[in-house]
């Protein structure tokens, strides 16, 4: 895991909230290294189990209207599905 975790999180914009845990990117870049083998073994499970918990099955739903659509027929709005 290493570098190419740390690499990943570098690459994200400071002060955003990847998930609906309220939790700032901010917060992984700080506390990486004390809390990247439990993030990293959280997802070797789910890849190993196939299935994921409870709070990584939870997610925040928005819809974003298509571009010069008629935003008032329910097709021209495209659902946008963010998972924990």
């Amino acid at each position: 895991m290493g570098a190419y975790g740390l690499n990943s999180l570098k690459s994200l914009a400071n002060n955003k909230t990847p998930g609906s845990d309220g939790l700032t990117t901010n917060f992984y870049k700080f506390f990486w290294n004390d809390i990247k083998h439990y993030v990293f073994n959280s997802f070797l499970h789910a890849f190993e189990t196939g299935s994921l918990s409870i709070e990584q099955k939870q997610g925040i739903l928005n819809i974003i209207p298509k571009k010069d659509k008629d935003i008032s027929h329910l097709k021209n709005w495209r659902p946008i599905l963010l998972f924990n």
